[in-house]
């Protein structure tokens, strides 16, 4: 059985198409101001919130808790579903990866 693609091909299920009012340029402005924001007031969300999951939105700290899917439950809660939102892991412990 063959999928239909619709004309474009592109999105094979309407609900993996985006939305045709979002801009997704907008969004990933949006989502690296919150991020520089993030890196830029690090020490003092550190001192807050070490050890903690934070979630930044409009440039300011919107949810944090010690469990992920309790601050994007936060999240979720206070402001919806988002994409522009940047959320990291608040620790002063260097970061270690297995590559």
């Amino acid at each position: 059985m063959a999928l239909d693609h619709g004309s474009s091909g592109r999105y094979p299920h309407p609900v993996n198409a985006p939305p045709a009012s979002v801009d997704r340029a907008e969004h990933v402005r949006a989502f690296d101001r919150n991020r520089r924001w993030f890196v830029a007031h690090h020490e003092e969300i550190l001192a807050r919130y070490a050890e903690e999951f934070v979630a930044v939105l409009d440039e300011h700290v919107v949810a944090h808790s010690p469990d992920f899917h309790d601050m994007l439950a936060q999240l979720r809660a206070a402001r919806g579903a988002t994409n522009e939102a940047f959320h990291e892991y608040a620790s002063a412990k260097p970061l270690e990866m297995i590559l």
